[in-house]
């Protein structure tokens, strides 16, 4: 589709902002009307929007701890920030509360968040053109239950090498 904007502008350089997608032809003139010699075509284009790959998760190693982690496979699609040829995008965790437990930037090639407690998280990208996609309650990490255990004790008085002592274990991560 092409668009037409017409801009009246005594201010060098002007910008022109938030065009939607298609082709724009730039011809310049003068205020006598007078043309410039040459003229600019560009098509601007829809972006891709930010897709996160798949969720790897660590638990915490015991109730309260933050030993847990977060593996995102891969980030791909909108306009990736380009450190040194490696192609990062900025993010924020965020607890089940709406508050930022981590932030920074992650690899598009993929990255683990370290330093996480149980909780449910939701995880928001943006990239160079401020472009942003969230992902809701897209990791749930839980506490293993804690550890609990009873003992039973079993004695036959008539024979002093027949006892049994019995530990029944419940609770932590199974093996």
């Amino acid at each position: 589709m092409n668009r037409s904007v017409v801009i009246e502008s005594n201010q060098i350089p002007f910008a022109i902002e938030n065009l939607l997608p298609g082709s724009y032809t730039l011809t310049l003139e003068d205020s006598n009307s007078c043309p410039a010699t040459s003229s600019f075509t560009t098509t601007i284009t829809s972006a891709t929007q930010i897709v996160q790959g798949a969720v790897f998760l660590t638990l915490p190693g015991r109730p309260g701890a933050t030993d847990g982690s977060i593996r995102i496979d891969t980030i791909d699609g909108g306009t990736p920030f380009d450190n040194y040829g490696q192609n990062e995008y900025k993010y924020i965790l965020l607890n089940d509360l709406g508050n930022t437990v981590k932030s920074g930037r992650l690899s598009g090639d993929g990255e683990e968040i370290l330093g996480i407690g149980a909780g449910t998280y939701s995880i928001e990208y943006e990239d160079a053109n401020e472009c942003t996609r969230r992902y809701d309650n897209f990791a749930v990490l839980q506490d293993p239950d804690p550890i609990d255990f009873d003992i039973q004790v079993t004695r036959n008085c008539n024979d002093a090498n027949s006892g049994n002592i019995t530990i029944n274990i419940r609770g932590g991560y199974p093996d």
